[in-house]
């Protein structure tokens, strides 16, 4: 996340976010599944994790590419999700 995060602000056309059924506390107002793209992306990962998700669209007039891959949750960091 914080390498996305550097990579976009340099560039202006690099952007990440986490895509969670389950977002944090302080991620709810931009987390959690808020676009067919990303529900697409958690299905696709629910039934397939090892492999990843994309699609190009069309934003604003411009092509873009939409990449996911899974994070798979440790027990560890499990309870930062309750």
């Amino acid at each position: 996340m914080l390498l996305g995060n550097k990579l976009g602000d340099k560039s202006g056309t690099i952007s990440s976010r986490l895509y969670s059924e389950y977002p944090f506390p302080w991620r709810v107002k931009d987390g959690g599944l808020n676009d067919d793209f990303s529900l697409a992306a958690w299905l696709a990962l629910q039934g397939n994790p090892n492999e990843p998700y994309f699609r190009f669209e069309t934003i604003d007039g411009h092509t873009v590419l939409r990449y996911v891959t899974a994070d798979m949750m440790r027990e560890s960091c499990v309870d930062c999700h309750k």
